[in-house]
């Protein structure tokens, strides 16, 4: 059994952090990212993040605050994801029918009290 571990994405950050002797509250008081946010990433506890938009920027503010070359960092950001949490990556179901009605609705709705707070604005001047 000679076959070598593969370092886990939150690995590989926390080792290059290290590497450079930088506190994960140091990066956080320069990217004003949340400790905790920064512990997540270095945990590959990505599901419990926000949307990968916001991930994907988190770790573009780390790795250049680290001096990381950005876009390698991000390939491997991408590579590690799509093999270990495709479904943070899957489309989302689309809407059905019923659920666009509803919508549709909640919206026309919330635009008629907006139109009649501004009518009764307009007379209560």
């Amino acid at each position: 059994m000679s076959g070598k571990i593969k370092e886990s994405f939150g690995q590989y950050l926390r080792r290059e952090r290290t590497l450079r002797e930088i506190s994960l509250e140091e990066i956080a008081q320069f990217t004003k990212i949340n400790v905790s946010v920064l512990s997540a990433l270095e945990n590959d506890e990505f599901a419990s993040l926000p949307p990968l938009p916001f991930v994907r920027g988190f770790i573009r503010s780390y790795a250049e605050y680290l001096g990381l070359n950005v876009s390698e960092v991000m390939l491997r950001f991408s590579s590690f994801i799509e093999d270990n949490y495709a479904e943070l990556i899957a489309p989302a179901p689309a809407m059905t029918s019923s659920e666009k009605r509803i919508r549709r609705g909640l919206l026309l709705g919330l635009f008629a009290a907006l139109i009649l707070g501004f009518f009764f604005t307009l007379i209560a001047i």
